[in-house]
């Protein structure tokens, strides 16, 4: 019984509260006072406005968005060719040390050369020596 009541109850609250249109005319007519009428169509104006204002904003930043990954992938390239030159100079430096070390090995073996040459060249004048003065006076 309780839940009979229940449900009745709940089914004529449903139906008595609900909604129902009346007015099935839609009136377009709408009564606002002239100074509101005013600000709400210079808000309108201002809405469309700020909204062009908007689209051309977007399309600038896009525009901007693009020249910034130029500019990005400019910048990247120039890293790029320096980090290949700083490589290059690194090789250089390193071939005129190598050379810089070969000729100063050079230099040392002229100059073991020249004084073994000097040597050589004095025993060589005294056995030619020695052979003419045996030679000369015999």
């Amino acid at each position: 019984m309780k839940k009979t009541l229940f449900l009745l109850f709940i089914l004529l609250s449903f139906n008595s509260f609900s909604q129902k249109n009346k007015c099935e005319e839609d009136s377009t007519l709408i009564c606002v006072p002239v100074e509101i009428g005013k600000k709400i169509l210079t808000d309108l104006i201002d809405l469309d406005r700020l909204r062009q204002d908007s689209l051309s904003y977007i399309q600038e930043i896009k525009q901007l968005e693009l020249k910034i990954d130029r500019k990005d992938e400019i910048i990247k390239g120039q890293e790029d060719k320096e980090k290949k030159l700083n490589e290059i100079i690194i090789l250089k430096d390193e071939k005129y040390k190598l050379v810089d070390d070969e000729n100063n090995k050079l230099r040392d073996d002229i100059g073991k050369l020249k004084i073994k040459n000097t040597i050589i060249e004095i025993v060589a004048g005294g056995i030619i020596g020695g052979l003419i003065y045996i030679f000369a006076f015999k």
